[in-house]
C-alpha cells in the first residue's frame, strides 16, 4: 500500500506539472473599441427675389419695372411698380464652394396689396467636415406678431407649427384676431397668402419638385422627402400671392425649419 500511495503522489505531481505546461502555452488578444458621434449643421442662404427694391441682389427682377401679380391662372405683369420684396442673410455659418450659408434669412415684403406674387429663392446646405451627418426635414415652426399700424395694436401673436387632422394650419395663440388680418382670416381659418407654385432643386432633383399651394407646402410632403447630404445643397424657388388683406398692417415673424439627422428622421436603427 505504501508504494501504491508513492505511485499517487508521482502521477498526480506529474499531472500538475502537464497543467502548467498547458498554462505557459495560453495566450489572449483585446479588441479596442471608440464611439465618436458625428454632428449636424444646416444652414441658408438668400439668392434674391424677382422685385426687390433696387434691382440688385442677384435675380432679375422680372416683370423689370412693374409688380408681378396673379391674375387667378398666372403670374403677370401688373401695371403697377408698388410694392418690393427684399431678402437677406444673418449670421454666418459655413461655405459650399463658394457659396456662405447662414443662421437666418430675412424676408421684407412693402406695400402689397391683393394679388401681388413676389418670388423669393434661397439654398439649404449642410456643411460638410469630418463627421457630418445627412440632414432631411422634420418640421418647422412660424412665430409671428401683426400690428394694425392706425392705432399701434398688435391684432395677431402666436405660431403655426404644421398641418392639422381638419386639413387646417395649427396656430397656437398668444393674442388671436378679432378682425381679418394678414396672418389669419376667419372665414377660411388660413392665412390671406397663398403660394401660386414652389419648387425645390438639387443634386438629385435637376428638374424641380415641388407643389402649387400653401396647404402643400405646409405639409411638407415635398421637402419632408429630401435628404441633403454632407456638402450638397438644396435650391428652393417659391411664388406666393397675397389674398383679402387688410390696409395698414404690419407682419413680421420667422420660420424654423427643424432638421433631424436622415437615419432618425426615416425610422432607420
Amino acid at each position: 500500500m505504501k508504494g501504491l500511495g508513492a505511485v499517487f503522489v508521482v502521477l498526480v505531481m506529474a499531472l500538475a506539472g502537464i497543467g502548467a505546461g498547458y498554462a505557459t502555452f495560453q495566450d489572449k488578444v483585446t479588441v479596442h473599441g471608440i464611439a465618436e458621434s458625428g454632428h449636424l449643421e444646416v444652414g441658408i442662404a438668400a439668392i434674391g427675389t424677382n422685385d426687390d427694391s433696387d434691382n440688385s441682389d442677384g435675380v432679375e427682377n422680372n416683370p423689370a419695372n412693374f409688380d408681378p401679380y396673379y391674375n387667378g391662372e398666372e403670374v403677370v405683369q401688373s401695371n403697377y411698380d408698388t410694392a418690393y420684396t427684399n431678402v437677406w442673410n444673418d449670421t454666418w455659418k459655413f461655405k459650399i464652394g463658394e457659396t456662405s450659408f447662414y443662421e437666418k434669412m430675412h424676408v421684407v415684403a412693402r406695400k402689397v396689396y391683393p394679388n401681388y406674387a413676389p418670388t423669393i429663392n434661397f439654398a439649404v446646405g449642410v456643411k460638410n467636415d469630418w463627421g457630418s451627418v445627412p440632414a432631411r426635414i422634420k418640421g418647422f415652426v412660424f412665430e409671428f406678431e401683426e400690428k394694425n399700424l392706425t392705432t399701434g395694436d398688435t391684432v395677431a401673436e402666436g405660431k403655426i407649427t404644421g398641418i392639422g387632422e381638419d386639413g387646417n394650419p395649427v396656430y397656437d395663440w398668444t393674442i388671436k384676431p378679432s378682425e381679418n388680418t394678414i396672418i389669419y382670416n376667419p372665414e377660411t381659418g388660413w392665412p390671406n397668402f397663398d403660394v401660386v407654385s414652389y419648387a425645390i432643386y438639387g443634386y438629385n432633383m435637376p428638374q424641380g419638385e415641388g407643389g402649387s399651394s400653401l396647404q402643400d407646402l405646409l405639409e411638407m410632403k415635398t421637402f419632408s422627402s429630401i435628404t441633403i447630404s454632407p456638402g450638397q445643397v438644396m435650391y428652393v424657388t417659391i411664388t406666393m400671392y397675397f389674398k383679402d388683406i387688410p390696409q395698414d398692417h404690419y407682419l413680421e415673424g420667422n420660420l424654423t425649419l427643424n432638421y433631424m439627422d436622415f437615419h432618425f428622421s426615416s425610422g432607420y436603427p
